[in-house]
């Protein structure tokens, strides 16, 4: 089972993740990958 702060942070990240696309791509390509890749599955 998880932690009650676990389920937050997951739920945060996924709430992240949702609404921040254009973050994601960034951090995609700052890590050296295509933008494709940092955005195509969040979608």
């Amino acid at each position: 089972m998880f932690s009650q702060s676990q389920m937050e942070g997951l739920e945060y990240f996924v709430k992240r993740c949702q609404s921040a696309d254009g973050v994601v791509r960034a951090v995609a390509q700052n890590v050296g990958l295509p933008a494709s890749l940092g955005g195509g599955s969040y979608q």
